[in-house]
């Protein structure tokens, strides 16, 4: 046969026989791990893999094992090669083994050995002489069992070389070889093997294309064990069978650009990338899934992730792949963006920004947090979608507002919701948001109205763009601020001044988490009481009655101990007036208030001991040494309650406790007179 010994990279395939003639050795080096599809625990890639070619050899229709590649060094004194491979010794290991079978099925060992024994393996000598000796050595052709042969017969087989895992699984593999039927009754197997093109694969020398060794020597230092991607490519590959154009890009792409791509994300001190490919392909297939409504289709409300079958059988047209293709090419662009497009600037440094998110999908292969996930498809279907990121803020930001405030967002939704937010990765979203014309379905309507009544504003004035996203960002608001638009209105229409200004006192009273003055919020409607319970509302932070308080202190010069002094005041009066003795006071929040008052502006007491075991209140009515209710009354009955403090639910059980009754009730004796002092402090002059 005559061999083509000069690489063209036109002409690139390869059969294992070729190869072998091709090079004076082909020698698996020391570093490389043992060979893997052999191993006990992998009967299932191995079988797979097996009866792919198997059913190749039936159907007389050709198989390519992807790409091989390899360091390349010659003795120009004695004209010898030597091909050592970094990626694609288990694949060239088993067709070794196949062609070995085909000879030794045939009785063509004797003309076969002497190319056969261009393939060694130098990880251990163990394996370098079994491969050795059973091209060299007379094996009968009516064995039964290559394993029971070797241990219990072959007297040149050293037992002891079962303990390298790499001849345990060589023997492993030559049964289960052996025990297919369509190998096994194959005519003239060696024969096809080396004549035909039945089974092939693209080989490609390093240094013919310029790379560098260290390269692809980290690329696939990927550990002992086969990784999750190794048996995944495969499948994939045949999977997209249907374009080999597709195909192609794809094979190449994962061993050469994707692997550049990914490296930046690796942790310190690991040199495999494998994980990151699946969990980013995961990521692909969740949201391919979902977006093409396969679920719908295939009558599946979910897919598994774990499932090898169901993540290949999503690329199963066009579409899907182009998309899997563009989200790799995409991750270097996406890392520029990294730190530029923070989302999350309330959030712990994790989930912070788009970067920070690609990285948790990366990885810790993150796809339970459903607004990281459409945050990241969305980002990546703004990049598929323009060349240009400088308008990839402004949409994000209100992708952000819409997701975040749209409570509804499970996987049932993903089939209407994905191509809402493909439609919207526009690099105007603002002008977007002011065509008549588009809709948005799936977002929560009022979001919706809220991002257009926004980007009506800064149609208007362009420099509200700044200051809005930048309230958007606060913590309080997560995007959604409406209530603080309607505050900062004049006229009807939102004032820039005043909407700066009315900020600048809202951050003023929500600093320490609203701590200064969130007692007097129990004279607001923020606070609701019923038969059981005094609540507070859980949408505080943009409630009406917070904003009303931020444009009292706002119209106050931000003096915000002087509102709250003169509001407790205004109380205290409110209620002599009403009662005309405080301690007739017969409402939860009216006495908490009064309480609350007292205890702070008159005791001098801390928040902290008034609310000392929540921001919740409930009331026992025992009769306790040591506690005061103070109030006669309570609702329609002549006694007084012991209020108790609480955070998420109240233990009636549990009686009175010290810890969880507000300080006030505990600090005064009979005869003293706290009401006395509550409407002297409100009568100070102001």
């Amino acid at each position: 046969m005559t061999m083509n010994t000069n690489f063209n990279a036109t002409d690139n395939k390869y059969t294992f026989w070729e190869l072998l003639n091709k090079f004076t050795k082909i020698e698996i080096p020391i570093i490389q791990r043992d060979y893997a599809q052999g191993r006990p625990s992998e009967g299932k890639i191995r079988n797979r893999l097996v009866n792919h070619i198997a059913d190749a050899l039936k159907n007389e229709c050709p198989i390519e094992l992807d790409f091989v590649y390899g360091m390349i060094t010659e003795n120009k004194r004695t004209a010898q090669s030597l091909f050592i491979p970094i990626d694609g010794q288990q694949r060239l290991t088993t067709l070794f083994l196949l062609h070995w079978y085909a000879a030794w099925s045939e009785g063509k060992l004797d003309i076969a050995k002497e190319t056969l024994l261009h393939f060694t393996y130098e990880t251990r000598p163990s394996a370098h002489s079994f491969l050795e000796f059973i091209c060299k050595e007379t094996i009968p052709q009516t064995i039964a069992s290559f394993k029971d042969y070797f241990v219990h017969e072959a007297r040149w087989f050293d037992n002891t070389w079962m303990l390298d895992p790499s001849v345990e699984a060589f023997v492993i593999m030559l049964d289960c070889i052996h025990g297919n039927e369509i190998i096994n009754s194959s005519i003239n197997l060696f024969t096809i093997l080396t004549t035909t093109d039945i089974v092939s694969f693209y080989f490609l020398p390093l240094e013919e294309f310029g790379l560098s060794e260290e390269i692809y020597t980290r690329m696939n230092a990927r550990g002992k064990q086969l990784t999750p991607f190794e048996k995944f490519k495969s499948k994939l590959f045949a999977a997209i069978d249907y374009d080999e154009d597709l195909k192609n890009e794809v094979s190449e792409k994962i061993e050469y650009a994707w692997v550049d791509n990914l490296w930046h994300y690796r942790e310190e001190q690991i040199y495999t990338i494998d994980k990151y490919f699946m969990n980013l392909l995961r990521f692909v297939a969740l949201v391919t899934f979902y977006e093409r409504n396969l679920g719908e289709k295939r009558k599946k409300a979910n897919i598994d992730l774990d499932d090898e079958d169901q993540l290949v059988s999503v690329f199963d047209d066009v579409s899907s792949v182009k998309f899997l293709i563009n989200v790799f090419d995409l991750l270097p662009r996406l890392k520029k963006l990294a730190g530029s497009v923070m989302l999350y600037p309330w959030a712990n440094d994790s989930i912070g920004t788009i970067g920070m998110m690609l990285k948790e999908v990366v990885l810790n292969n993150a796809h339970d947090d459903i607004t990281t996930v459409l945050l990241l498809y969305s980002a990546l279907q703004y990049m598929i979608k323009h060349k240009d990121d400088s308008g990839m803020k402004d949409y994000l930001t209100v992708v952000r507002n819409m997701l975040v405030n749209t409570k509804d967002k499970s996987q049932r939704e993903w089939p209407r919701l994905l191509p809402v937010l493909k439609d919207l990765a526009s690099d105007n979203i603002y002008e977007l948001l002011l065509n008549p014309d588009f809709r948005i379905e799936v977002i929560y309507s009022e979001q919706q109205k809220e991002e257009i009544r926004k980007a009506k504003l800064i149609s208007i004035n362009s420099r509200f763009k700044a200051l809005l996203q930048k309230i958007e960002n606060n913590v309080h608001f997560k995007g959604n601020i409406n209530s603080l638009l309607d505050g900062a209105s004049v006229d009807g229409k939102v004032d820039y001044n005043t909407l700066e200004k009315l900020y600048e006192a809202y951050k003023l009273i929500a600093k320490s988490d609203f701590d200064e003055i969130w007692g007097d919020l129990l004279g607001t409607d923020i606070y609701k009481q019923t038969e059981w319970r005094v609540e507070y509302d859980s949408s505080y932070e943009k409630h009406d009655a917070m904003i009303e308080l931020a444009k009292e202190v706002m119209e106050n010069n931000n003096d915000v101990n002087g509102v709250l002094l003169r509001r407790e005041r205004k109380f205290v009066i409110q209620m002599q007036d009403k009662y005309g003795n405080l301690s007739f006071a017969n409402q939860p929040k009216e006495q908490l208030y009064l309480l609350y008052i007292l205890s702070t502006r008159v005791l001098k007491y801390t928040i902290a001991d008034f609310f000392n075991n929540g921001y919740q209140f409930g009331w026992l009515s025992k009769n306790i040494s040591g506690y005061s209710p103070l109030f006669k009354k309570f609702y329609d009955k002549s006694s007084g309650m012991i209020y108790q403090s609480y955070g998420t639910y109240f233990q009636y059980n549990r009686g009175i406790l010290g810890k969880r009754t507000p300080k006030v009730l505990i600090a005064y004796c009979a005869g003293q007179k706290p009401f006395d002092q509550l409407i002297d402090f409100a009568s100070e002059k102001k």
